[in-house]
Parts: C-alpha cells; sequence; structure tokens
C-alpha cells in the first residue's frame, strides 16, 4: 500500500510518469522504498532542498506508523 502512494504521489510530479519507478527493500530491519525517475524529473521529485520528497516520506511514516520507520530515497 506504501509503494504505491510513493508511486502515485512520483507519477503525479513528474514529467514522464512511464519512467517511474518505485521498488521496496529490508535491510536489517530497516525498510527502503527507492523511486527511480527520469534525470529530467529528478529535481521536481527532490524538490528544493528536499522539501518535496521529504513530504512525501512523511506521509509514508504516517501511512506506515504501526509497522516502524519508512525511508523513501530517489536513486541516482
Amino acid at each position: 500500500m506504501v509503494e504505491k502512494f510513493v508511486e502515485y504521489a512520483v507519477r503525479s510530479l513528474a514529467t514522464e510518469p512511464n519512467q517511474v519507478r518505485v521498488s521496496r527493500s529490508t535491510v536489517d530491519g530497516k525498510d527502503t522504498i527507492t523511486v527511480q525517475v527520469s534525470s529530467r524529473d529528478r529535481g521536481r521529485v527532490v524538490g528544493r532542498q528536499g522539501r518535496t520528497i521529504r513530504a512525501i516520506s512523511t506521509i509514508v511514516n504516517i501511512i506506515a506508523a504501526g509497522g516502524g520507520s519508512v525511508s523513501v530515497t530517489v536513486a541516482d
């Protein structure tokens, strides 16, 4: 469910929504959602000083409140 929200939010921001890929991994009990976007959309998704991706991450952590912390990152 959390991945679907991230995918929806990022696709809404992207100028090339078909290039958006979202994956989830767990390492040492910590969940990470990684977002891959086209190089043209990277700045839009990250936002000024990381505000946009941080806001998405905050909402994700509210959604996943019972399951612990989830980190959201944008792949290079």
